[in-house]
């Protein structure tokens, strides 16, 4: 869907990977402002996340977010959907990786977990490095993992997944793995599935930030990111 252009917005050339043609676009942070009024909040904050992400193979850059620039972006912002776009801004953090990753984030929230450590590394008692985990809680000591197809179907993740689960049991950790289907549309059970494994007592969870966590999508969610090409292609 395309928006005016106001001198507000200042514009930036971007090119269509399909097409090899520039195009003129706003800041990443005015884009999501312009969908705050269309989009459910929960894919906002996947946006924001993506845009907070620390990705050395971004296709540019300079998409990259600083979370004091977002700070920023939510203090000044105006125009329809900012109410919106502030609340989405207060929910994105620094560490998810996936769409997938921060909706599991989000149904946490949504049940009143506690804030996750994202990204966290286990470590054996010796100190070893066992593996990165999507979110765990340190209090206790559980967590949290996206699987997506790549983890049912190659034989050699299923294979490294096991050997990374086994020891981080055996370093004293447990875990809750999370699919698809669970976290697509209505994320309170899984967030209190979080809850109930962890053994934690829920957050009070304001009723207008659980009317905008409820949200979802008319439609299936595509990603916006363009797929890289190869470029020794004829």
């Amino acid at each position: 869907m395309g928006h005016r252009h106001t001198a507000e917005a200042p514009q930036y050339p971007c090119v269509v990977p399909e097409q090899e043609e520039w195009i003129p676009v706003v800041s990443p942070l005015h884009a999501v402002l312009q969908a705050a009024s269309t989009l459910p909040v929960r894919e906002l904050v996947v946006a924001l996340d993506h845009l907070l992400r620390r990705d050395p193979q971004r296709y540019d850059p300079q998409l990259r977010v600083l979370p004091k620039q977002l700070r920023r972006a939510a203090e000044t912002a105006a125009g329809r959907g900012v109410v919106r776009f502030r609340a989405a801004a207060a929910l994105a953090r620094v560490g998810a990786d996936s769409r997938m990753e921060t909706l599991m984030r989000l149904a946490g929230a949504r049940a009143g977990m506690p804030e996750l450590d994202l990204q966290f590394e286990v470590r054996d008692r010796a100190g070893v490095w066992i593996g990165r985990f999507d979110g765990a809680d340190r209090a206790s000591r559980s967590l949290f993992e996206f699987d997506g197809e790549q983890h049912l179907l190659t034989l050699g993740q299923r294979k490294r997944d096991a050997r990374k689960h086994q020891g981080a049991r055996d370093a004293g950790w447990r875990i809750l793995v999370f699919y698809r289907e669970e976290l697509t549309g209505d994320l309170l059970p899984a967030g209190r599935s979080m809850l109930e494994f962890s053994g934690r007592l829920a957050r009070r969870v304001p009723a207008g930030l659980a009317r905008l966590l409820d949200e979802t999508a008319a439609g299936a969610s595509e990603s916006a990111i363009p797929i890289r090409r190869r470029l020794d292609r004829g």
